[in-house]
């Protein structure tokens, strides 16, 4: 956990930056009290192309405005620089910004200079403009994925992998992902997501088929394989490696005798330890037994997530009338783009999972609108680095 922690100190660096920021400009919103400040925005540069040794020429540029009164120097996660003043010496201003005139942007690009990327804010004015650009300096690089075309399960295919699956064993196919909760200056581990991986399991019983292609299909397969991982999990070897976990489940699930037999093998060190995660649509799809099974499995101490949310589905949820423990919500540019929806989330009264948080910009985003449980491919990353 120390290494966890080391190798994610760089994401913070950017993260201080723009929490100070926003900090200086909302004190400054709020008080009337005047600052002036130079804006250096490098993400004129190509994404993943802001070289530190263009940093640096930067850095060096606006070093003297430093001796303002009150002056400060901010970095952004992305690269861009920000210093602050209350005053200056008379004439500084326009001596660094001949500077910057000189200073070439980088190597590649010799024509353009410093200059064509600064610009001067005039705080609490510009305050409003200041907070969406440092929240846009938060967003990660837009990524293309290729997929490869499958072809969609029929229902006889379907028929097959169920009569294989209900005998198989699918310990192979036991996925572990952890979630990560903040605490001080680092990352611990809050709980661990167990699931069969479903893509894995069709890759060998009926390889070349979207399993998610026809979706009442999917939800047919998954709510077996719920019962499966239950049956799994409530094995002594496997009760015995266990900590704080989350299942997916379905409502249906929750009522059924393979529930019944997993909570009856819980031990007692792990009562209030597990998360249930459901999805928004089988719990709309049946208000009445969502209910009935919250109470039930409520009284039983566990905690209840929902899972799969994301920027389409928040405005169609209302989460306060769940009475959610969580609610797991999927990281994406649509979702940074309409922050309210995070904020509307976390004023629900569930603790907020950002989930698919596979960049440290993501990481940062989510940490700068106040999340601190996460899941995602950058822990993995980091622990692999440090290893």
């Amino acid at each position: 956990m120390n290494a966890m922690i080391q190798t994610l100190a760089e994401v913070d660096a950017g993260l201080h930056g723009a929490r100070a920021l926003a900090t200086l400009a909302r004190d400054s919103a709020v008080t009337g009290v005047t600052r002036q400040g130079l804006f250096l925005d490098l993400t004129s540069l190509p994404r993943g192309d802001v070289r530190a040794e263009t940093v640096q020429r930067a850095r060096d540029a606006v070093e003297p405005l430093l001796d303002g009164n009150r002056a400060r120097l901010f970095e952004l996660p992305d690269a861009s620089l920000v210093v602050v003043w209350r005053s200056l010496p008379a004439g500084l201003l326009e001596r660094v910004g001949r500077v910057l005139a000189e200073t070439p942007l980088d190597r590649m690009r010799e024509t353009a200079t410093l200059a064509d990327v600064a610009s001067v804010l005039h705080l609490p004015r510009d305050a409003r403009k200041l907070a969406d650009r440092i929240e846009a300096s938060l967003l990660p690089a837009a990524e293309e994925e290729e997929h490869a075309t499958l072809a969609p399960l029929h229902l006889a295919d379907l028929a097959r992998i169920e009569r294989a699956v209900a005998h198989a064993d699918l310990i192979g196919f036991l996925r572990r992902q952890p979630i990560y909760a903040r605490v001080g200056d680092g990352f611990e581990q809050a709980w661990e997501r167990r699931a069969l991986s479903v893509d894995a399991i069709i890759g060998h019983l009926h390889p070349g088929y979207d399993a998610g292609a026809d979706p009442w299909l999917f939800r047919r397969l998954t709510r077996l394989l719920d019962t499966r991982l239950l049956s799994l999990l409530a094995t002594p070897e496997q009760l015995r490696s266990a900590r704080s976990v989350s299942i997916n489940v379905t409502v249906e699930t929750l009522l059924s005798p393979e529930f019944l037999h997993f909570d009856a093998m819980l031990p007692a060190r792990l009562r209030g330890a597990v998360v249930l995660e459901l999805d928004a649509l089988d719990i709309l799809q049946d208000p009445a037994s969502f209910s009935f099974a919250r109470a039930f499995v409520r009284g039983r101490a566990y905690r209840i997530c929902l899972r799969g949310m994301n920027d389409l589905l928040l405005p169609m949820i209302n989460l306060p009338a769940l009475e959610l423990d969580y609610v797991q919500i999927r990281h994406s540019q649509a979702l940074m783009r309409a922050p309210e929806l995070l904020e509307a989330a976390q004023a629900s009264g569930a603790a907020v999972v950002l989930s698919r948080v596979d960049s440290h910009a993501a990481l940062s985003w989510g940490q700068f609108r106040g999340v601190t449980l996460f899941r995602g491919r950058v822990f993995s990353q980091k622990r692999a680095s440090a290893a």
